[in-house]
Order: structure tokens, then C-alpha cells, then sequence
């Protein structure tokens, strides 16, 4: 753990909660300010403005620390998969094996081997990813994120467009990341080379890689926009909501439909230009979430007022497109959203409750999802036959 370093503490009135506004205590830091004892809210720690930073600090015998990052230490030689990496670059390679990596355990290894925090991943066990999957298929839900053994083999990739994805989010977080800071030790170059020599699916690695580039050269030299955050992950501590914005922006200046202001931003891959693809995203429940928890949060102090969503596509064509969409959605359907989410969180904890998770054989097979992960093991031909549903 690691201590923040201590400058003059600030004077005058404190900020309040963004969550309950309760009058929050100034800690020997003066951009950390400590949440007093609240019967309904359980923030801990906030930034000078209030938002929580429970994620990022923690309070040990009444001292605040750093949580830890994973760290390599500089120079020195990380062997995986056959690679020899230095500092995070390729030296040599000579990889055994024929069976391809999944990408999700090559980005993780990445970012372990440059000591810095993971980008993207998961957002938790009430983000949108985890509720989507509970209304799909409940046992499906109960094995990526309920607990107990799974019988998901995470080292083994996924279906194809899910790594595709994965990856070029990871390409784009990059990108956007180096302007954000251009000190960052990793680009999507560097990035590029150290997947290839993972041994991740090359139909995966090629078709991101030409998606993502793709990309690069059509928007340009976006001078209209000021990146603020890359992957931030939000969390709402009273009710453990979560979301991860692919990125935060501001509009300068006027650029197509975007007006001056903050969006928050999501990069979606798609395999097809049609009007499902360009036109869902009003009333998609991870959109509205994000708008949701931005707002609640108090996320407006820290970037400013949210002007909406913008999706940011990327549509594998023969002959890739690139477009996006504004979503501005109205404050009733945002606010439906918000209660339907209490329910949902209430049939989790019920199922987790009772063992109770029915498989959706509706579900199996999807027109977007294809086959769904367990689609052999449901069906018996992984030797392990499906039991009795159980209480």
C-alpha cells in the first residue's frame, strides 16, 4: 500500500457527498476528503468534490492508501508463453504449443507485463453485462458471475466476434489513452505485437487490428474533441450499480451531431449497417444505465454537465464503416430504467438466495449471440449431463 502525498490541508467549507450531501470531513490530503458514519449511504472516501474514490483509496488503522496496482519492476526480463519481454517488449519468441490463447488472459498479461492497471474488463457483478446475462439465460448467469465453480474454461477462446471486440476496444483505449497522456509506455503498435505473439485466434488479431486501423484513418486528426477518461469504471456504493465508460470526452466545438459538451462514449463493433445496428441504442439498458449513474454520481463535478451517450461504431463491412450515434434519451424512460434495475437486482439476490437458476433454452442459440458458451455442456456432449433443478 501506498500513501498519497501530503500538501497543506485546504481551508474554508468543505464539499458535500455527491451521493447524500452529507458535510464530508477534510484527511490530511488535500484532494481526499473522508465521508462521516451515514446510516444510508457507505461512501468512505471522496475526491475534493465529493465524487467516491472507494475504488482507487482505502483506510487502514486510520491512515488513507493507495490500492495497489500490479508493478514489474523496470528491466527486468518476464518470460510468458515462450516471449521473452523487457520492459514490455518482444525480444525473442519461440512459443510452444498449437492451441490459440484466449485474448481476455493475453490483455491482462499485457498490462501486467508494463506494471500498469488493467484497461477495460469487467464492470462488475451489477453492471449492465451481468444483468443482460441474468434476463438471457440464469443459469448462464450463475456460471460467468455468480459464485461457486463454473464450468467456463476462461483460457480458451471465445466466440470470434466476442474477441474481435474485445480487442479492438483495447486497440481504441490505447489510442485514446496516449492523448490523453502521451508518456503512457504502451500504444496499439506495441500492443499489436505483443498479442500476435500470445497466439491469439490471427483471424481475431487481423480483423480487430484492420477494424481499429481502419478507424484511425477515417476520423483523422480529431481536433474537435478532448479526451477526459479512458475505461473509467463508476460504482454506485448504496446500491452496487456499476458501469465502465469506454471513454469521456468533451466537444469543443460543434462536429456533425455532436454539440459542445461531455458525452460518455461506447465503442460498439457490428457485423452489419442496418437500422438495428444504428438505432437500438435509445432504449439499450447499459446506455441508459451509464447516463444514469453518470448523473447520480455526481460525475458533472469532476468533467462537467453531460450533454448524452455517443456510440461510437465500427461495423465490419467487406469495406469497413465507421459512424456515430446520439443518444439523448428522456428522463422517464431513464427513470423506468432505474426502478427495473431494482428489480432485477432483487431476482439476483433471490436466485443466488435459493440455488435456483433455470436454464433459458430459448436462449441457446441467439440471433446476435450464436451459440451461447454453454451450449455444449447444456446439451450433454461434454459429458457432463444437465441435472434436476435443484433448490
Amino acid at each position: 500500500m501506498t500513501k498519497p502525498s501530503k500538501k497543506t490541508r485546504r481551508s474554508g467549507k468543505g464539499p458535500v457527498c455527491a451521493l447524500c450531501k452529507a458535510s464530508l470531513v477534510p484527511s490530511a490530503y488535500p484532494d481526499l476528503m473522508l465521508h462521516p458514519d451515514h446510516a444510508e449511504c457507505t461512501v468512505i472516501i471522496t475526491d475534493g468534490l465529493g465524487v467516491c474514490v472507494d475504488d482507487a483509496y482505502e483506510v487502514v488503522d486510520g491512515e488513507i492508501y493507495a490500492r495497489e496496482a500490479p508493478v514489474v519492476a523496470p528491466n527486468v526480463p518476464v518470460a510468458f508463453g515462450g516471449a521473452i519481454f523487457i520492459d514490455g517488449v518482444a525480444m525473442s519468441a519461440s512459443p510452444e504449443g498449437s492451441g490459440y490463447t484466449a485474448v481476455d488472459g493475453a490483455i491482462k498479461q499485457l498490462f501486467e507485463s508494463v506494471g500498469k492497471p488493467h484497461l477495460g474488463g469487467s464492470s462488475g457483478s451489477r453492471g449492465w453485462s451481468s444483468v443482460s446475462t441474468f434476463q438471457r439465460c440464469r443459469y448462464l448467469w450463475r456460471h460467468k458471475y455468480g459464485s461457486g465453480k463454473s464450468v467456463i474454461d476462461e483460457t480458451q477462446p471465445g466466440p470470434e466476434a466476442l474477441e474481435t471486440g474485445s480487442l479492438t476496444h483495447l486497440f481504441l483505449a490505447l489510442h485514446y489513452l496516449q492523448r490523453i497522456d502521451p508518456t503512457y509506455p504502451v500504444d496499439p503498435e506495441a500492443a499489436r505485437r505483443f498479442i500476435e505473439l500470445k497466439l491469439v485466434t490471427p483471424a481475431v488479431l487481423n480483423n480487430a487490428w484492420a477494424l481499429f486501423d481502419g478507424y484511425r484513418a477515417f476520423w483523422g486528426v480529431e481536433d474537435w474533441m478532448r479526451p477526459l477518461a479512458v475505461e473509467e469504471l463508476a460504482v454506485d456504493p448504496r446500491t452496487g450499480f456499476s458501469c465502465r465508460w469506454d471513454l469521456v470526452f468533451e466537444v469543443t466545438r460543434p462536429f456533425e451531431n455532436l454539440f459542445p459538451g461531455v458525452y460518455v462514449a461506447d465503442h460498439k463493433t457490428a457485423a452489419k449497417n442496418d437500422a438495428v445496428t444504428r438505432d437500438q441504442w435509445q432504449n439499450d439498458g447499459q446506455i441508459l444505465g451509464e447516463i444514469d449513474l453518470y448523473n447520480r454520481l455526481g460525475y458533472h463535478k469532476r468533467f462537467g454537465p453531460l450533454r448524452g451517450a455517443c456510440i461510437n461504431l465500427l461495423i465490419k463491412t467487406k469495406t469497413p464503416q465507421y459512424m456515430r450515434s446520439v443518444v439523448l434519451p428522456q428522463k422517464r424512460v431513464q427513470t423506468d430504467h432505474h426502478k427495473s434495475l431494482k428489480i432485477w437486482d432483487a431476482e439476483m439476490r433471490l436466485a443466488d438466495a435459493t440455488g435456483l437458476f433455470p436454464r433459458s433454452r430459448a436462449a441457446c442459440v441467439t440471433r446476435y449471440h450464436g451459440f451461447c458458451e454453454l451450449f455444449q455442456h447444456c446439451a450433454g456432449a461434454d459429458g457432463d449431463a444437465p441435472r434436476e433443478i435443484e433448490p
